[in-house]
């Protein structure tokens, strides 16, 4: 398969038509072979619009679209600080470092971290450990994406955020069948959050609903 025309075709059939046209990010996207990511068996898949298991881990990857629009909601510049939560193997990090920025990658599985190591650029870094603290030592951020549905926002990370700084992630919405995409923005200033997108997002490791929505 020529991965090349395919991570091609993905910006120009998925991510340009839904309106991400950051300079950065699109370069970025370009570059960054998404099929290292993958399991071998799924390699073939890896710039379709689906989400992408990795069977052994229990976890997945973010559709392209996904991870491409969280990433131009945290509206970054190069040098800037961004932290990834549930980052996997580390596709969004290689692609925000891609961007110029310095990355902060967090997560929970070991065997993730050694093989996102071995996969992302030197200007990521990782920490294996609970998402739910974050990376204090760090802090602040500029963004903070979460790479994986959850049930909510975790405090500590919005708490990391700088004055201006962004937090993206897909959320549940309770007690209906749904996720949307949220923002928040200026969290140290009191900014509301705002809802971009409704969509679904396969939910990281103990971050699903307490309860059952109900239907």
């Amino acid at each position: 398969m020529n991965f090349e025309l395919a991570r091609t075709n993905m910006v120009k059939s998925q991510v340009l038509p839904n309106k991400v046209n950051g300079e950065h990010l699109l370069a970025s996207l370009m570059q960054t072979p998404r099929e290292s990511f993958v399991d071998d068996s799924y390699r073939d898949f890896a710039y379709s619009d689906m989400v992408i298991p990795l069977p052994k881990h229990q976890r997945s990857m973010l559709k392209p679209l996904q991870s491409a629009r969280l990433i131009e909601a945290l509206n970054l510049s190069p040098g800037n600080r961004v932290m990834v939560l549930g980052a996997g193997r580390g596709y969004e990090a290689a692609v925000l470092a891609g961007m110029g920025m310095q990355v902060f990658a967090v997560e929970e599985n070991a065997d993730l971290v050694a093989e996102g190591k071995s996969l992302t650029p030197p200007e990521v870094q990782w920490k294996q450990g609970d998402i739910s603290n974050g990376w204090p030592e760090e802090s602040p951020f500029d963004g903070v994406l979460i790479a994986g549905g959850v049930a909510r926002v975790p405090n500590k990370a919005i708490g990391q955020l700088g004055k201006k700084g962004r937090l993206a992630a897909i959320v549940h919405v309770p007690n209906q069948p749904l996720m949307r995409a949220l923002l928040m923005v200026g969290i140290a200033g009191g900014d509301r959050p705002d809802y971009m997108f409704e969509t679904m997002a396969p939910y990281l490791p103990g971050w699903q609903p307490e309860t059952p929505f109900e239907i």
